[in-house]
């Protein structure tokens, strides 16, 4: 027998997120809560349980990637650019193992033919939404990013709706922020190899005094 099919709650999938997220809240982007809304009356969510990959960190990573994971502290903060297939299955791992609260920073509008943003990326963001824990009192943060947020591949513009997009100072924390809020060192781990609005992010931190470690995999 199927699982009746439902209508997912955007509002609350995003509050979900939202929550505890103190000094970085302004970093959680609505535009994909919101923009689903017009997909998930087409589209038949079920009430299935979703299941996450379990991840052994040490053998997905090698020794100085497990022990930045491990050892992050709250004058730090944290970014994952990585495919939306691994990023929020880890980010869910270091939420609920080392009391990280994760913030998807992602900008797209969701649209059912779009070129960013998969129905099984919706269906993750709503299913992480139920289970990760951001009201804690430890204030570490993980910043998850969508590696594939552009590309420069062709592709079928009568067939895909263009969502693409690249990150600006309006997405990622500026340096008087990162300041406001203690923050002096940033480790980036990223899918080999950087993206360049990534690049560029970089080299701005950097060269108003923030300490940048960048690790590709």
């Amino acid at each position: 027998m199927e699982n009746k099919q439902y209508k997912p709650n955007m509002y609350e999938v995003y509050n979900n997120f939202r929550r505890g997220l103190n000094k970085f809240k302004w970093q959680l982007i609505s535009t994909p809560f919101a923009s689903s809304m017009t997909l998930i009356d087409r589209i038949p969510f079920s009430d299935k349980k979703l299941e996450f990959k379990s991840i052994d960190i040490s053998n997905f990573f090698d020794e100085k990637v497990v022990d930045l994971l491990k050892s992050q502290l709250e004058s730090e903060l944290l970014i994952l650019d990585l495919n939306e297939s691994i990023g929020i299955d880890l980010a869910v791992y270091l939420n609920l193992n080392y009391k990280i609260k994760i913030i998807p920073v992602f900008a797209h509008i969701f649209h059912e033919n779009a070129r960013v943003g998969t129905i099984e990326l919706l269906q993750k963001l709503i299913e992480t939404s139920k289970i990760i824990d951001n009201d804690l009192n430890i204030e570490k943060y993980c910043l998850l990013l969508d590696y594939d947020r552009y590309s420069d591949e062709e592709y079928d513009r009568k067939k895909y709706f263009n969502n693409q997009y690249r990150l600006t100072e309006e997405e990622l924390p500026s340096c008087e922020e990162l300041n406001a809020y203690g923050v002096d060192k940033v480790s980036i781990i990223s899918k080999s190899s950087l993206k360049e609005d990534i690049k560029e992010y970089i080299a701005y931190i950097s060269d108003n005094g923030v300490q940048v470690k960048s690790i590709e995999i």
